[in-house]
């Protein structure tokens, strides 16, 4: 066994996918800080992709609590935060962030469903008081689809 990958010795190679894993990790807690901070700016609107989304302000956090209700319907979630670009202008940026959301059910004959959705978010940001905060939040689905799902 060679003691190099391509032209790094092993102890580089392990140090730079170390430090690709932490930038990676540093970057889904930045989109979830953000997201987080999001829930309180407003308006967050709802626009479609391929799926045409209804068009919906939420006002504040107390208006996401239906659809928090609606997630807690499903048995388990699970959300794979993708790529996402940032363009910076100033105190003001716009970024884009794609997100498979996968939505498990268990009806009460058992049988398992999986929704997969594939979304994107749209958000323009503000920088204020030092931070940066959501200005608006556009979420479009570009498509989803659901199957049986095996135990």
């Amino acid at each position: 066994m060679s003691d190099r990958i391509g032209n790094d010795t092993l102890e580089r190679y392990e140090q730079i996918v170390k430090q690709a894993r932490e930038l990676v990790d540093q970057l889904t807690g930045f989109q979830f800080k953000l997201g987080d901070m999001g829930l309180e700016i407003e308006p967050m609107r709802p626009v479609g992709g391929a799926h045409e989304a209804a068009d919906e302000v939420l006002h504040g956090c107390d208006s996401l609590a239906p659809v928090f209700d609606n997630l807690n319907t499903y048995e388990t979630t699970t959300h794979f935060n993708g790529q996402s670009t940032v363009s910076l202008d100033g105190a003001r940026a716009t970024a884009e962030s794609y997100c498979l959301a996968h939505h498990l059910s268990v009806g009460e004959d058992g049988q398992r469903t999986l929704m997969i959705a594939a979304i994107r978010y749209l958000d323009e940001l503000v920088k204020q008081d030092g931070g940066w905060l959501f200005a608006e939040r556009r979420l479009l689905v570009d498509w989803t689809e659901t199957r049986p799902s095996a135990a």
